[in-house]
C-alpha cells in the first residue's frame, strides 16, 4: 500500500514538474504601438506604448477572462526589456517560454507576414523586430528560422510599399540595407527579393529541418521576367522554381504541391508549341527537349506516384508535339 503511495507521489510530482517546466512565463506583443496599462482593463491608464515584438515577462495574470477585439483573454501583467511594467490584454500577445523564444518569434512573423492591407509603420516594426531577434539567435535552428524571418518580413515592406503605390521607390531604409538581394520588377512596379537569397539560406542550413521550408519559399519567389506563355521561358520557370526544390526535397513537406504545380504547367504546354520550333530553331529545340528529360528524372524519386505518372505523360505528349 506505502509502494502504491509513493508511486501516485511521485507520478504526481514529476506531472506537476513538467507543468511548471512548461509554464508560459514570457511573451512576444503581436500588436502594432501596443498600449499596456495601470490594470487590467481599457480604462486603466496609459503607462507606454510597445512595438510590435516587444518581449516581456509575465508578472501576474489577471482573474478572469474579458472579451476584446473578438478575443476571449486574460489580462497579464508584464515587465519588459526596458524594465517598464503594465497590464496588456492576452489578445494581443504571443505567450511562450524563453525555451521556444525563437519558435514563437518565427511564428508570429509567420502570422503578421501573412497580413496584406497593414500599414507601413507595422510591417516596419516586423522587420525590425525579425533583425532583432536574428542578431540574439546562437544555435543553428534559430538563426535559420530568424534569416528567413528576416526575408519574409523584408517581402511584406516591399509587398507594402507596393500596395502604397510606392513599388518603385528605392530609397526606403529597408530596401538600400538589402540591396544585394533585392530587383525591381519592371512588369509588376514593385521590388521583390532575388529567389537566389532564399536558395543560399537553404544550402547554408540544409542539414536543418527549416531548410525545407526555406527551399519552398525560395520556389514561391516572384522571379525575373515574364514567361508570357512561352514554352521555353515557362520550362526554365517550373525549372528554377518547383523542379529546384523537388532536386533537394524529391519528398519534402511540400512536394506534392510542387508535382501539381509541375504536372498544371505542362498539360497546359501543347497549348502554345504548335509551329513554335521551325527549322532554323533546331538547336533550341534539343535543348528544350534535354530541359523537359531532365525534368521528368526530377520527379522519378517521389512518393507521390500518381503525379509522376501524370507529369511523364504530360511530357511525352509535349514530345510528340515538338518531334511532329
Amino acid at each position: 500500500m506505502q509502494r502504491r503511495f509513493l508511486f501516485v507521489f511521485i507520478a504526481l510530482f514529476l506531472g506537476l514538474s513538467l507543468t511548471l517546466q512548461a509554464a508560459e512565463t514570457h511573451l512576444f506583443v503581436s500588436g502594432a504601438n501596443v498600449r499596456i496599462r495601470s490594470n487590467g482593463s481599457t480604462s486603466g491608464k496609459v503607462v507606454a506604448t510597445l512595438p510590435l515584438g516587444t518581449w516581456a515577462e509575465i508578472l501576474e495574470t489577471g482573474s478572469e477572462k474579458q472579451k476584446l477585439l473578438g478575443k476571449d483573454e486574460f489580462w497579464y501583467k508584464i515587465r519588459d526589456e526596458n524594465r517598464t511594467e503594465g497590464w496588456i490584454f492576452g489578445g494581443l500577445t504571443l505567450r511562450c517560454t524563453p525555451e521556444t523564444k525563437f519558435k514563437t518569434a518565427f511564428d508570429l512573423i509567420n502570422e503578421r507576414s501573412e497580413l496584406y492591407g497593414k500599414p507601413i509603420e507595422e510591417v516596419e516594426q516586423l522587420y525590425a523586430f525579425s533583425k532583432k531577434m536574428l542578431g540574439q539567435a546562437r544555435q543553428n535552428n534559430d538563426k535559420a528560422m530568424m534569416e528567413l524571418g528576416k526575408l519574409k518580413a523584408l517581402q511584406q515592406i516591399l509587398n507594402t510599399l507596393s500596395a502604397m503605390m510606392k513599388g518603385s521607390d528605392a530609397n526606403h531604409e529597408a530596401i538600400k540595407e538589402n540591396k544585394d538581394d533585392i530587383y525591381y520588377h519592371e512588369s509588376a512596379g514593385q521590388h521583390f527579393i532575388y529567389p537566389e537569397a532564399f536558395w543560399k539560406l537553404a544550402q547554408t542550413y540544409k542539414d536543418d529541418a527549416i531548410a525545407d521550408e526555406i527551399a519552398w519559399q525560395a520556389a514561391r519567389q516572384q522571379l525575373p521576367g515574364e514567361t508570357e506563355g512561352d514554352p521555353m521561358a515557362v520550362l526554365s520557370f517550373i525549372s528554377t522554381s518547383e523542379g529546384k526544390y523537388l532536386k533537394m526535397f524529391p519528398n519534402g513537406r511540400y512536394s506534392a504541391i510542387a508535382l501539381e504545380n509541375i504536372k498544371l504547367s505542362l498539360e497546359d504546354m501543347p497549348n502554345f508549341l504548335n509551329g513554335y520550333f521551325t527549322s532554323e530553331y533546331e538547336a533550341s529545340k534539343k535543348a528544350f527537349l534535354a530541359d523537359l528529360s531532365d525534368l521528368g528524372e526530377i520527379s522519378k524519386t517521389s512518393k507521390h506516384q500518381n503525379l509522376v505518372t501524370a507529369i511523364n505523360e504530360a511530357i511525352e505528349k509535349i514530345k510528340k508535339v515538338v518531334q511532329n
